[in-house]
């Protein structure tokens, strides 16, 4: 059967055999929470708010993960804060400097 696939038996048997990680299978739920109080909120929580949801809904994340997840789940998130915090930035000018008269007085 591999020969006819055209794969090495031991890939063949490392799928078959090969259970998924329970971290990642975590993640996954821990992913579709976040979506679903980044959704309740239209947009509007950050990860610090989200991860208090997420306490007071028993799940104990670290505000540092659900700012990873975040950002893999809604990169557009990034950019945006990214954007409206140089929006928010001090714009600097130039000191102006009267030029000294040239006549001694």
């Amino acid at each position: 059967m591999c020969k006819c696939l055209g794969i090495h038996h031991s890939i063949y048997y490392y799928h078959c055999n090969h259970t998924t990680n329970s971290y990642k299978i975590a993640n996954q739920k821990l992913d579709v929470e976040i979506k679903k109080i980044y959704d309740e909120s239209k947009g509007r929580y950050g990860s610090p708010k989200i991860t208090k949801v997420l306490k007071s809904r028993n799940i104990n994340v670290s505000p540092n993960t659900t700012n990873v997840e975040l950002q893999k789940t809604f990169p557009i998130v990034l950019a945006r804060m990214k954007k409206l915090k140089e929006q928010n930035e001090p714009v600097l000018t130039k000191k102006l400097t009267l030029p000294k008269d040239t006549e001694n007085k």
